[in-house]
């Protein structure tokens, strides 16, 4: 099928890939930036891959230059650096799924004009599966064999090997096989072939006539009755018509015997049923033999059968709770209506009270007698049956009821209790009533003591707090059943601690389980242990012990230990344990055996350290590498879990599992449980080992190997059953053979398109075609780059390398899982493939050039080596501050970082080393020095804070004495202030102390330049005493200061609180007068009342 993709004009242009396209310019170098050609229509027409390596391009042009010459250069996407064609040919065949990119270039002197197109080539291979069947006429000498195509299609078959072989033929089946094993081969419409193994079974076993079948229910009359016969052949044999069956029927009475015919000319393959009518007597019974003739002559049958009509008659006991049961009776080979006869029943039954239409006629069955409410007393019954015709039958049957016995145990309530309990239940019934008709002395409640309040739910009797001793109880369930029943509440009795050794999931290392046989354990130590146990003895490790009070740990190097701990119960006890830990078999305890079609896993692990494993076969999920799933079903597993049959097929230990029909990467995994810290259960899981099976031959790739001598050798690269054998068989189309043997490697091919040929041992052919001159290089390293690693200033220039990091680009496009990388310190160790840096490595010189070794996994025939190079280089070290403050009424601020770096990046956008703003905020500047490309960055962050003169919000002084007084300053605004109250002196404190009684000036600036402001405070104080003795000095008492604060009021009081007087505080002061009267020498109090709220009390004293 072709699809065509057609260019417009002045669509896709030339610059659509720049790089292909200037390579293309580059080849052309008579193209100069001259006229161009006029736009021209390109189509490209092209098939997909149907077959391997059979895809094609084909090339057309319409509305082009006269003249003009055409060039058509490919690109394997996403490779558009190197073509893989460049031709004026219209046709490139030889091509795999994938995209392409061409290029067709029209050129006229030294003019040109290009057209472009891309298409994809879808992967429409199908591959070839079918099934086999086997037939055997049961008169053919040997077999049949028939093929069923399931996919892809089918062209041609053969048997390649067996008891006979058959030539290529178009027919899907084979006749007339002997028995024995064969392997065919199928071959598809791209010459492919699939190989199976079949084995024909050509004896499969005689024929089988069946015995008499009689209808259930006659029609018809009395005197006759229809007998049905059926011919079965064995699976696998097919009847070989026409057949004829003979009856020679034995009358009763000495009649001649009567012989009747019948005729089959065509049929089911294995399967035919045959009907007769047959004469029948009352009371009597006779025989017939039958006889099968098939088209060979060859007769099967059986003889002495008996026609007996009589009607038989089944029964049927339905459960009913308290071991009751109702009956149900069912008759077959009868004429209808019957009636039944009861000649033998238990006391108690009544057929016409059980059923109120007996004896009958009834016109079917099963006729029931009870029911849900009513059951059939026990005994013995015999009944019989009488159709429409008088036959009879009868059956005989016992009814017998079940008592199910008590279940009863006495337990201790543990830890040197003198109490228990005891436990009474009934099988499928609820206890009812419970009574202690005897007990111990200790028993303190009068007997018959009536204990049914302790029956539960579900009917179970629990009684608890029983003294020890033994006691008689009678029991009634809900059926009205009576037991007596015995039991003992037992003495309490010591256990002794016991510890289970387990194996963990690694080698020598093991786990343990202590228990105590008296309850929960409440603390465990180790008190002796193997010295590579590495703690200090004894070790508490009562944090292992779990909810449960079991004590579990995991981890334990090999060796003999000794636990000590105390249960629930204050029993202290030691136990020890010979801990072997995991102990697996040496070397791979399994063998792959790859066959034709299947292969066999012979598993033979010895290891009995993890007590019964399981041992697992998991299958890659080819889409997603790496996950695992049930090679069946494709089910996943999830990693770490315990596998099961839902995920993962089972395999048998000490067994070889064979015919496993699966294809693809697979691993054998063992698990194990075992307990982990303070936990019942770890899982253990262990991949025993990997291998690969495909079915068939598959090529999976052809090579250009020119990194050997001869440079244009081609290397197939297939899988298969060893060995395989190498040929070619067409070459451009053509007919061209060369037999290449085992060898791989073809030297000396001319430039073409080669049919290549592999088969394996089992006779399987993969055909592939290439044109060898666009074939890939089997190992090309890609230039990744180099590493570099950035330090701070002054720590070691000599750093590990993670070197795995450039794996991919060195790869390129190669698959990771084709391809090994490795690293070495020169190029001959590179070439000779010895001594490998680990993946890790630290540099022993800066720089350093290393050299990456590329080779393929499973083609080890030649290599590529790519260098590049190691450094380690400073971070810039950045010395500037982190904080700056702009004013906010205009101002502006310079920001500048460390000069002498490569560049520089502002987070205003600016680009050097310094910058001005005016704006307060947080700027980002990233200084980097640069190496090949590659930078060493350092970014730090620098706060504009804004700035601005003070505002004074307050001055809180606190005055009042000589030489003690403070103030504390409250200001608000975004700048950082000081303070003074000299003008020249300045402290970044808001708290000023020791000052002295007076007048100051506090001057407060912002440290950043942004302005000063100037206030005023005064400090007050009182004279201690006064002399009013009129010599002019200290004859008035006033408040110092007082002047500067005129709304200040003052209050004077004798030591009672007697107001005396009112003073000015811009007066002179009281003079110790009262209504003109002096007042005596003492002391006096005052009150001062400030303008802003403040009171203040002192006193003073008075000396005349």
């Amino acid at each position: 099928m072709s699809f065509f993709h057609t260019l417009f004009p002045h669509g896709f242009k030339y610059d659509f890939y720049l790089r292909p396209v200037a390579i293309l310019w580059l080849l052309c170098t008579a193209i100069t930036a001259k006229a161009q050609l006029p736009d021209f229509d390109f189509n490209v027409a092209f098939t997909n891959e149907t077959c391997p390596g059979n895809g094609t391009l084909t090339f057309s042009t319409e509305n082009t230059t006269p003249g003009a010459t055409f060039l058509y250069t490919v690109y394997h996407n996403p490779n558009l650096d190197v073509p893989i064609s460049s031709s004026a040919d219209l046709l490139v065949d030889g091509l795999s799924a994938g995209t392409y990119t061409i290029i067709a270039l029209q050129t006229l002197g030294n003019q040109t004009s290009t057209e472009q197109v891309e298409v994809t080539l879808e992967n429409q291979i199908t591959p070839l599966t079918y099934t086999i069947s086997s037939t055997t006429h049961d008169c053919m000498v040997g077999g049949q064999l028939v093929i069923t195509t399931l996919t892809g299609i089918a062209s041609q078959y053969e048997i390649i090997s067996g008891p006979v072989t058959r030539p290529l033929q178009d027919s899907n089946v084979f006749d007339a096989l002997p028995a024995g094993q064969y392997n065919i081969r199928v071959f598809n419409n791209c010459g492919q072939a699939v190989v199976t193994t079949y084995t024909v079974v050509a004896d499969p076993g005689a024929p089988v006539v069946s015995q008499p079948i009689l209808e259930d229910v006659y029609s018809g009359d009395c005197d006759s009755v229809t007998i049905t016969n059926t011919l079965t052949y064995p699976e696998g044999t097919v009847i070989s018509y026409p057949l004829t069956v003979t009856y020679t029927i034995h009358l009763p009475g000495g009649a001649p015997p009567q012989v009747v015919t019948m005729n089959f000319a065509d049929g089911a393959p294995s399967y035919l049923e045959f009907v007769n009518e047959f004469p029948a007597f009352a009371g009597e019974t006779y025989t017939y033999d039958l006889v099968v003739t098939n088209s060979c002559g060859i007769q099967y049958g059986n003889s002495g059968m008996t026609v007996n009509p009589a009607p038989e008659i089944s029964h049927s006991l339905i459960p009913l709770p308290c071991g009751h049961y109702y009956l149900t009776l069912d008759v077959a080979h009868y004429m209808p209506p019957f009636t039944f006869d009861f000649s033998t029943v238990p006391a108690g039954f009544n057929p016409t009270v059980f059923n109120a239409a007996y004896p009958g006629p009834y016109a079917e069955g099963p006729v029931a007698f009870g029911g849900e409410s009513m059951h059939v007393p026990e005994g013995n019954y015999t009944v019989s049956v009488t159709d429409a015709c008088g036959r009879t039958g009868t059956i005989s049957f016992t009814v017998q009821e079940i008592i199910p016995e008590p279940s009863v145990s006495g337990r201790n309530n543990g830890c040197f209790s003198l109490f228990g309990r005891i436990i009474a239940s009934v099988t499928d019934r609820k206890l009812v009533f419970a009574e202690i008709t005897a007990a111990p002395a200790d028993y303190t409640f009068a007997l018959p003591s009536n204990v049914s309040s302790f029956i539960n739910g579900s009917g179970t009797l629990i009684v608890p707090n029983l003294p020890l001793g033994f006691y008689t109880l009678h029991l009634i369930d809900e059926c009205g059943t009576e037991y007596t029943v015995t039991a003992e509440v037992p003495p309490f009795t010591e256990q002794d601690f016991t510890a289970l050794p387990l194996a963990d999931c690694r080698e020598g290392i093991g786990a343990v389980r202590v228990t105590s046989g008296n309850g929960k354990l409440t603390a465990l130590s180790i008190t002796s242990a193997p010295a590579a146990f590495g703690q200090t003895l004894p070790f508490d490790v009562s944090a292992s012990i779990s909810s449960a009070g079991i004590f579990f740990m995991d981890d334990l190097p090999a060796g003999n230990y000794t636990f000590s701990g105390t249960d629930i119960c204050g029993i202290q006890r030691t136990v020890s344990a010979n801990i072997t830990g995991y102990m697996p078999m040496g070397g791979v305890p399994f063998t792959f055996e790859p066959h034709c079609s299947s292969f066999d896993i012979a598993l033979f692990d010895s290891d009995t350290s993890s007590g019964t494993p399981g041992y697992w076969l998991q299958m890659e999920n080819p889409d997603v590498p790496g996950q695992w799933v049930h090679p069946g079903n494709g089910t996943i597993y999830p990693e770490g879990t315990l596998p099961d049959s839902s995920n993962s097929l089972a395999l048998e230990n000490n067994h070889t599992t064979v015919n496993l029909l699966y294809f693809g990467k697979f691993r054998i995994v063992k698990a194990f449980e075992t307990v982990g810290n303070g936990t019942s259960l770890k899982i253990c899981i262990e991949v025993l080992g990997e291998f690969n099976y495909y079915d068939g031959v598959k090529i999976e790739n052809i090579y250009n190997i020119s990194c050997l001598e001869n440079t244009d050798d081609i290397f197939v690269e297939a899988t298969g059953l060893a060995p395989l054998h190498y040929r070619i068989e067409k070459k451009d189309g053509l007919p061209f053979f060369l037999d290449n043997g085992t060898n791989s490697v073809y030297s000396g091919l001319a430039i073409g398109s080669y049919q290549f040929v592999v088969e394996d041992a089992c006779g399987h052919i993969g055909r592939r075609t290439e044109n060898i001159n666009l074939l890939p290089e089997l190992a090309h390293a890609h230039d990744p780059g180099g590493m570099l690693e950035c330090i701070q200033p002054g720590q070691p220039e000599f750093l590990p390398f993670d070197l795995s990091l450039q794996n991919s680009g060195i790869l390129g496009d190669q698959s990771p899982n084709a391809y090994t990388v490795t690293y070495h310190l020169s190029q001959e160790d590179a070439d000779a493939g010895i001594n490998p840096l680990p993946v890790l490595y630290t540099n022993t010189s800066n720089p350093q050039t290393i050299y990456a070794r590329l080779v393929h996994n499973f083609i080890d025939i030649c290599h590529d080596v790519v260098s590049f190079g190691l450094q380690v280089s400073e971070y810039p070290r950045l010395t500037m501050d982190e904080e700056e403050y702009v004013c906010v009424d205009g101002g502006s601020v310079t920001l500048s970082a460390d000069p002498g770096y490569d560049t520089y990046e502002w987070s205003t956008g600016e680009n050097t080393s310094s910058i001005v703003v005016e704006t307060p905020g947080i700027y980002t500047v990233t200084v980097a020095n640069v190496y090949d490309g590659t930078v060493c960055a350092t970014t730090r962050e620098i706060t504009v804070n804004p700035s601005e003169a003070p505002t004074v919000l307050d001055i809180e002084t606190s005055d009042w004495t000589d030489n003690h007084n403070s103030i504390t300053i409250r200001v608000s605004g975004s700048g950082l202030y000081e303070y003074s109250i000299d003008g020249n002196n300045f402290q970044d404190s808001p708290v000023f102390s020791g000052l002295e009684t007076g007048v100051y000036f506090l001057y407060i600036r912002d440290k950043n330049g942004c302005g000063m402001i100037v206030k005023e405070f005064y400090l007050l104080n009182y004279p201690k005493f006064f002399t009013p003795n009129g010599d002019g000095i200290n004859d008035t008492w006033r408040i110092q200061f007082s002047i500067v604060e005129p709304g200040m009021e003052i209050f004077i009081f004798d030591r009672y609180g007697k107001f005396l007087a009112q003073i000015d505080p811009t007066g002179r002061g009281w003079d110790g007068m009262y209504h003109g009267r002096p007042l005596p020498s003492t002391d006096y109090w005052f009150l001062v009342k400030r303008t802003d709220g403040k009171e203040h009390r002192g006193h003073f004293s008075m000396i005349r």
